[in-house]
């Protein structure tokens, strides 16, 4: 069996269990550069300070995924969120176009 990246194989039962969001994931608006403190989303989100969210890698490696706790969610006024946190990213998240065999598509955090 081969699973790719980005993929939850679960042999058995998965029991996910937490408070109903708005959002369970969505794509980063920008890149968000090694040294960020903030990440932009595109919907406005329901999440508070004291969240923790992960943002995923965007390349292949697995230790990329980097958890942060939200200090402040601070709205725009073009209908997206800004979610600020204390510790700086470690690594790049790209988000934006990619071609791949001649075929464009957008790769963005979730």
């Amino acid at each position: 069996l081969q699973l790719g990246p980005a993929v939850l194989g679960v042999m058995g039962t998965f029991i996910a269990k937490g408070m109903p969001v708005s959002h369970t994931y969505l794509p980063l608006e920008m890149t968000a550069a090694k040294g960020d403190t903030s990440v932009q989303v595109e919907p406005r989100v329901t999440w508070t300070v004291g969240d923790e969210i992960v943002i995923t890698p965007t390349d292949y490696d697995a230790h990329a995924a980097e958890v942060r706790t939200i200090t402040e969610v601070a709205r725009t006024t073009t209908g997206h969120s800004i979610l600020h946190f204390a510790l700086a990213l470690e690594h790049e998240h790209y988000s934006g176009p990619l071609l791949t065999y001649g075929n464009k598509r957008s790769v963005r955090m979730q």
